[in-house]
């Protein structure tokens, strides 16, 4: 018994015979209650969700699991000491070893309940966590045991990279086309059923027309009185890189399309760094694991921001300082500087990280100044230019009572620490945090120096008083993607280099991408967009991927209506139809301005949200407004405008927006 517990290379947790035995028993009972518990949910008549959250186990079934279980490990006992005394405890532990990877597996019908985890997401992402800890020792386990398997796999591995060394990148980029058309096809029928809105899809496509009509910059939706322009909220310079195509299709389907495209992109850029660092199999698994991560879902259906498609940007600049190449390093750092001006910290703490660790350090001090000068220039003296905006409320919380703005905030860190950080300890931040973190199966923060690329992100979401900030349902969690993902690059290159031999390299990567990708699916699964979009939430509309027969309709009216407005016209629109009206000059949306337009555009959708109902009521006072047409609920007003159908519509409307407003209150 002891001789085959020395088998060369053969891992085990115990050095005397009678504890070798028990942790083979063990292996085994703990594998038996697995199947047995994933079996007994999956078959019970009683739904998960009400077992999950209520418990609702009827004594006899519970019972009779019980009895099952007890029958169940006295035979599993009997067998494994019989297969003990007759084949040794070496053959015994391996193959406990290889049905380890049944643990995890039993228990994905649970893992995947989406219906009960959206509704308890701490709960779900502590349990995927550890389950994420618990495949990968499982698999690393089975693999120990199946030493000929994993020389197989190799020898397949090399085949194809041999006969097919393009099929990774082609894995890639099929990956890619795939997101984009779907997501993108998806994003456009959302924005069709009116789940976008003024803020944000309005204003971008606003801001886009106006430029391209030769007014830089300029939205009437954000800012219907002063400076109108959108620089002094954001500076995404590079989007005149964009105004050729948006000029031959100047509508808001088409960012809709470019943001796809751009996250789709992301992919493909992101083998190229990988590839730097990893073979080509496990460069392309990560990249199509990329495509899953909910974060950036939620980001994508809320409307349109050029921050959500900061991804390909970065890992340009990864790859870049990857390969070393001057002229791409400084010219992947411009793009990402200006796509915004909330970018930059992140490459100056990644200058930072490159220039005290030694990697670059000509690099690294290049960033870290140049990218800390252009933020500052940009918050400090260019945007302020325009105007003054409330971003520097968000963090109000830290600040004092007779000292506002960022100075204060900074001030505040420096001399009041503890009183700081306690201010940022919540759940809602907890839970964000692992919404980032857990579909990497918590890797980003499995070393210090990985965990730094935490901070840049964390200036804008987790450390603002905005709820909306440091939630995976916007587009702030663009900030933490590229980051997270290239940590993981570099803890895999650490995981295959570290290793003693090249067995040991492959079986701790692949276990490694075995927990990795339980919890990314799992995750993804609940809370994204691709693999089950009935249950995905993003942005601040509930989302539906299919048009009803009302909404065709609707869409139909509304094609009617718009084409009786003019495009030189000024007109206010209800909030919902504001995205679908913005490219134009002058465009205005209730519950944002009090503007007099020449046209008002009323969509019941929206009635309730902020002041609408208000706004409209106080629009339509003093008969200045004439009813031009109705088309099923929708109707349009001109003013100066008369029709015989004005007064009892106007009466109409008006009872409707008092009753909902009452219904409100």
């Amino acid at each position: 018994m002891s001789e085959a517990l020395s088998e060369p290379g053969y891992p085990t947790l115990s050095t005397s015979p009678w504890s070798a035995f028990a942790t083979n028993w063990a292996f085994f009972q703990a594998e038996l209650l697995s199947v047995l518990l994933g079996c007994a949910y999956s078959l019970s008549p009683v739904p998960m969700v009400e077992l999950l959250r209520q418990n609702a186990w009827p004594s006899p079934a519970r019972n009779h699991l019980l009895l099952l279980w007890a029958i169940l490990l006295g035979v599993v006992s009997l067998l494994v000491a019989g297969a003990t005394k007759r084949f040794g405890l070496a053959p015994v532990g391996r193959v406990a070893r290889l049905l380890l990877p049944l643990i995890p597996l039993a228990f994905l019908p649970m893992l995947l309940a989406t219906d009960q985890w959206f509704h308890a997401q701490l709960n779900y992402l502590v349990i995927l966590g550890i389950f994420g800890f618990v495949t990968q020792a499982c698999v690393a386990q089975a693999l120990y045991a199946s030493r000929d398997a994993l020389a197989w796999s190799a020898r397949i591995a090399h085949h194809l990279h041999t006969r097919a060394p393009w099929l990774p990148l082609a894995s890639v980029v099929a990956g890619a086309v795939f997101y984009t058309g779907y997501t993108g096809y998806l994003t456009v029928l959302n924005h069709h059923r009116w789940g976008t809105g003024a803020f944000d899809l309005g204003i971008f496509d606003n801001v886009i027309y106006n430029t391209i009509k030769g007014y830089p910059y300029r939205t009437t939706i954000m800012f219907p009185d002063g400076a109108q322009n959108f620089l002094l909220s954001h500076t995404p310079y590079l989007m005149c890189a964009f105004l050729p195509i948006y000029a031959l299709f100047p509508t808001p389907e088409t960012l809709l399309w470019i943001q796809a495209t751009l996250i789709g992109s992301g992919g493909i850029v992101l083998f190229f760094f990988a590839r730097t660092q990893l073979a080509a199999g496990y460069a392309a698994a990560l990249s199509l694991l990329y495509f899953l991560f909910a974060p950036t879902h939620g980001a994508q259906f809320y409307d349109f921001h050029w921050l959500t498609g900061a991804s390909p940007f970065l890992f340009f600049l990864f790859y870049a300082i990857a390969r070393n190449t001057t002229w791409m390093i400084g010219l992947s750092a411009v793009l990402v500087l200006l796509l915004r001006e909330d970018l930059a910290p992140g490459l100056a703490l990644l200058g930072v990280i490159l220039l005290l660790g030694d990697i670059r350090p000509k690099v690294g001090l290049f960033l870290a100044v140049g990218s800390g000068a252009w933020f500052a220039i940009n918050k400090f003296l260019i945007m302020p230019s325009f105007g003054t905006w409330w971003f520097a409320n968000l963090y109000d919380h830290l600040t004092t009572p007779t000292e506002k703005g960022y100075g204060s905030v900074i001030k505040t860190f420096v001399t009041n620490p503890l009183f700081a950080f306690p201010t940022l300890l919540n759940e809602g931040r907890l839970i964000y945090m692992l919404h980032l973190l857990v579909p990497l199966a918590l890797i980003p923060v499995r070393s210090i120096k990985l965990a730094m690329i935490l901070l840049p992100g964390a200036l804008f979401t987790v450390l603002t008083n905005a709820g909306a900030n440091y939630s995976i349902r916007y587009q702030y969690s663009a900030h933490y993607a590229a980051y997270l993902f290239a940590a993981v690059v570099i803890y895999l290159r650490n995981v295959l280099a570290q290793q003693s031999s090249p067995e040991k390299s492959r079986i701790g990567a692949l276990s490694t991408y075995a927990g990795l990708a339980l919890c990314m699916v799992c995750h993804s699964t609940t809370y994204g967009v691709v693999l089950k979009p009935s249950s995905f939430v993003g942005g601040a509309f509930p989302i539906a991927f299919s048009l009803t027969k009302a909404e065709r309709e609707q869409l139909r009216a509304f094609n009617e209506l718009e084409a009786l407005i003019p495009r030189e016209a000024t007109v206010t629109t209800t909030t919902k139809d504001s995205p679908h009206l913005s490219n134009r000059l002058n465009i205005y949306a209730f519950s944002h301005s009090h503007h007099k337009s020449e046209y008002l555009f009323i969509n019941p959708t929206s009635f309730g949200m902020g002041s609408t109902n208000q706004d409209i009521l106080q629009a339509l006072e003093g008969d200045e407004y004439g009813l031009v047409k109705k088309v099923g609920d929708m109707t349009l007003w001109k003013r100066g405008h008369s029709s015989p159908e004005t007064k009892a519509e106007l009466a109409r409307l008006k009872r409707r927006l008092g009753a909902s407003s009452r219904r409100r209150r």
